[in-house]
């Protein structure tokens, strides 16, 4: 890690030192948020980089905006960063939707609760429009180790009609789940990275009806 980085971490973690203190402390926060007090540590002094779901997790714990944690920035004011520190960043909304990397997931009432900063060059490497992308939680152990219980995937809906094989965002029934697929002349094959756990579920002509393609997962906490 260069110094410019080591010390952008121990900013932030200066920061969430603050908000964790007038929030109530560590061992409330860590409850809270599900993680334990020596993960919060070392994210306090900047040993390690928050995943950016734990990042929200604690900014809503603290009361603080995720925008005010990671930079610095009030959230109101963020609209007037600098444009070299705004260049490539683009805010990607993430939905209340919980994907199942098992057996499915029933989603209600679907609805933005967030937008999460975004790299843009990794999302033209990726070939993502961000207009056509959004962040679901995937929940589950199906896909690990590709897709972690808890991690957020990136999912682009505009890759709803492909039949490349890959991992997609998908409705079953009224179940969405993040599976690989693989696709036949008449059948879908729902493939999970566990295998030793999740054997592939193959569905045929007379269940497809059941299945609607929601979007192509691109990325989840790296790249797939």
């Amino acid at each position: 890690m260069t110094d410019v980085a080591d010390a952008r971490l121990k900013t932030i973690g200066q920061r969430l030192a603050q908000a964790v203190r007038d929030a109530g402390g560590n061992a409330l926060i860590s409850q809270k948020v599900g993680i334990s007090t020596r993960s919060l540590s070392r994210y306090l002094t900047g040993e390690v980089e928050m995943p950016v779901l734990t990042a929200q997790q604690l900014a809503d714990a603290t009361g603080k905006g995720l925008v005010w944690l990671l930079s610095g920035v009030d959230d109101d004011k963020s609209v007037s960063f600098p444009r070299a520190e705004r260049l490539d960043l683009v805010d990607i909304p993430r939905l209340n939707v919980e994907a199942s990397a098992g057996s499915g997931t029933q989603n209600h009432d679907i609805h933005i609760v967030d937008r999460l900063p975004f790299s843009l060059t990794l999302l033209k490497q990726l070939g993502v429009n961000p207009e056509h992308a959004h962040f679901i939680l995937a929940r589950g152990d199906s896909m690990w180790p590709t897709i972690a219980d808890g991690a957020i995937a990136l999912v682009d809906i505009s890759r709803r009609k492909l039949r490349e094989d890959g991992i997609y965002a998908l409705t079953v029934g009224d179940d969405v789940r993040l599976k690989r697929l693989q696709f036949g002349v008449n059948s879908l094959t729902l493939i999970s990275d566990n295998a030793e756990r999740y054997p592939p579920e193959v569905l045929t002509a007379s269940d497809l009806d059941q299945v609607r393609i929601e979007g192509k997962v691109f990325w989840t906490g790296g790249g797939l």
